[in-house]
């Protein structure tokens, strides 16, 4: 009875259309723990599972005497899940004997996805009950479709090709954390010890907002090799070298007091939050600096040095109002210039996220490695198969035997559902088509740049039609 009752809630939820009732149930439902549990479970933006969907299995038939004692269990594993990198197919099918019955895998499945499907996100969530909800804010930039907001003069950035990435700082700490709230944690404190030598000592936190690059004898490496490195250091994973940690650096472009950034949103104005990283003109930093930044007076402006950015073998550019303020959305106030807004090739990216894979074309040298992913939009309005853009180690292929016979990683198929399954990647694409056979939209020429371990969420079909 215990997930029946939760099903219940949840689709007397689903069938109530008035917000405000809405927030009357989740108070009252939210009363009870295991409701709220696997609320938390679901919302929660710092927890991910990589499972993507239970595996069919065989359950026996078995009768539950203690049901709490089995919700217990569930959580726990749940927990366990999190914390690992991916998900091996045992370890899903162990998830899966908990789908005692259209309930229990109903709700387990809900979780897994990161949606109960009841009409209420986190925001109401909140509403009803403060701080049921972990959010990690984070603010985006504007595709150039937006530019007409922009109010000259301006600021522009260089977009810089890294991982995203908040440092929360005081006089006597310094944490990092991804967009989707993963910490950070390097084998040494080389960068930790610069940040408190050269950054202002406040009581109060503030979060400073940047990218994570790697740099090696005074170059930036390449974003899929510099990431590669960078989310080594996520605590999930700690498996960076201490030789890997001393490439990183940290170029920075916001600062907002830690009470904003947990409110979700800063009154600062962006130019005077930029005057507070002026230090950064005096600091004797190593590792970590300021974002380079200049002031314009036009679009055509703000274009050409994008296009100059984009020869020099950056992402492109960023323009930010001096009056834009900060908060956890989709800022019209800052607008990004990358190759696909600058008529470059029509090449544009966007972030998918990965529900299958397939094996390589038959009598190829890729036959019994990963051929591609299947991936879909966080709408599923949007999927695409994507079948280039691999390495030979992208797709668990290592070499040639002495016979000229493939040789393939061990464990390829336990390895392949770890490593992608459930993931969201950044794929490049040229155009957004109609797909022939569904009613869905597919991409064209669509390939595989790398995995996004600092997302949980995949882009829209609209954003990415924007794009």
């Amino acid at each position: 009875m215990i997930m029946l009752e939760v099903c219940n809630k949840l689709d007397t939820l689903k069938k109530e259309t008035s917000k405000i009732e809405k927030v009357n149930l989740l108070k009252e439902y939210l009363k009870n723990d295991v409701f709220r549990i696997i609320v938390e479970l679901t919302y929660d933006e710092t927890l991910h599972y990589n499972v993507g969907k239970l595996p069919q299995i065989l359950l026996e038939r078995r009768t539950l005497m203690d049901p709490m004692f089995d919700f217990d269990r569930l959580v726990d594993y749940l927990l366990f899940l999190s914390e690992k990198q991916g998900a091996s197919l045992p370890e899903k099918k162990e998830l899966a004997k908990f789908g005692y019955d259209k309930n229990w895998k109903r709700i387990i499945t809900c979780i897994i996805n990161k949606d109960l499907k009841c009409g209420a996100g986190s925001k109401l969530i909140n509403q009803a009950v403060p701080d049921t909800i972990t959010i990690v804010p984070y603010m985006r930039c504007s595709t150039s479709d937006k530019k007409n907001n922009l109010k000259y003069p301006a600021f522009f950035q260089t977009k810089e090709d890294g991982l995203f990435v908040n440092i929360i700082h005081n006089k006597n700490k310094c944490t990092y954390f991804s967009r989707n709230g993963n910490e950070f944690i390097f084998p040494e404190d080389s960068l930790t010890r610069d940040i408190m030598k050269n950054y202002p000592k406040t009581i109060l936190s503030n979060v400073y907002m940047g990218e994570l690059r790697c740099k090696i004898n005074g170059k930036w490496l390449p974003r899929k090799t510099s990431n590669g490195i960078v989310n080594k250091a996520l605590k999930k994973n700690q498996t960076m070298s201490t030789g890997e940690s001393f490439t990183v650096h940290f170029i920075c472009w916001d600062i907002i007091p830690h009470k904003d950034f947990l409110n979700s949103k800063c009154k600062i104005r962006y130019e005077d939050r930029f005057k507070q990283l002026s230090f950064f003109e005096n600091a004797n930093s190593k590792r970590t600096e300021l974002s380079k930044t200049t002031i314009i007076h036009s679009f055509i402006e703000a274009q050409a040095m994008a296009l100059q950015l984009i020869s020099e073998g950056e992402e492109g550019g960023v323009v930010k109002n001096f009056k834009a303020l900060w908060k956890n959305t989709t800022s019209t106030e800052q607008i990004k210039l990358k190759a696909g807004d600058l008529g470059m090739k029509n090449e544009r990216e966007c972030e998918l996220q990965v529900v299958d894979w397939f094996y390589g074309k038959e009598g190829s040298k890729y036959e019994n490695c990963l051929g591609g992913l299947l991936c879909i939009s966080a709408d599923d309005l949007l999927e695409t198969r994507i079948g280039g853009g691999f390495s030979d180690d992208d797709r668990g292929f290592i070499g040639f035997d002495d016979d000229a016979k493939p040789i393939i990683r061990p464990d390829f198929e336990d390895w392949v559902e770890r490593t992608y399954t459930d993931k969201i990647i950044t794929a490049r694409f040229n155009e957004v088509i109609k797909a022939k056979t569904s009613k869905k939209h597919s991409l064209f020429s669509a390939r595989f740049i790398e995995i996004r371990e600092d997302k949980n969420v995949a882009d829209t079909l609209e954003y990415i039609k924007e794009v």
